[in-house]
């Protein structure tokens, strides 16, 4: 019996074999239509065209992105370093004595435009004297006893 136990499991392994062989075969045969439909339709459909497109303009947006991030470190280098020359500059006015800062505000002010009226009004004010004395009027009324070192003026 053995013998025959043996024959017929080898058989019945046999008619497996062929059964899995057939049902493998027939799905290969699905597999390879279910891939030349995909493949033929995919390429074609208006949805995988607007998934590429949308790869695409994400790569093109995160190039973007990474171009603006530059630009924004260089701009914060660039501001730095414009604020640092105004302060530069701000510091040289102020040591050449052209600009004071305002205490109360800390902006800086032009004293030039003070300091020039200033001596302009000295300037008209010695002219005046000076066409005093050609004509040889007094400066100050002698009722007043203006002398200096004795000498009255006149």
């Amino acid at each position: 019996m053995p013998e025959s136990d043996l024959n017929r499991q080898l058989q019945q392994s046999k008619q497996q074999k062929s059964r899995n062989n057939r049902v493998a075969d027939q799905y290969a045969r699905y597999l390879e239509r279910a891939i030349t439909a995909i493949s033929t339709s995919s390429t074609d459909t208006q949805l995988v065209t607007k998934i590429t497109q949308i790869h695409t303009d994400r790569d093109k947006i995160d190039h973007q992105r990474q171009l603006l991030l530059k630009l924004e470190t260089k701009t914060c280098a660039r501001y730095q370093e414009l604020e640092k020359s105004v302060d530069r500059s701000k510091r040289h006015l102020v040591r050449r004595s052209i600009v004071e800062m305002d205490k109360t505000t800390g902006k800086p002010q032009n004293i030039l435009q003070q300091r020039t009226e200033l001596l302009d009004q000295k300037i008209r004010t010695l002219e005046n004297c000076i066409k005093l004395v050609e004509e040889e009027t007094p400066i100050v009324p002698e009722g007043n006893g203006a002398k200096t070192n004795g000498v009255a003026f006149r």
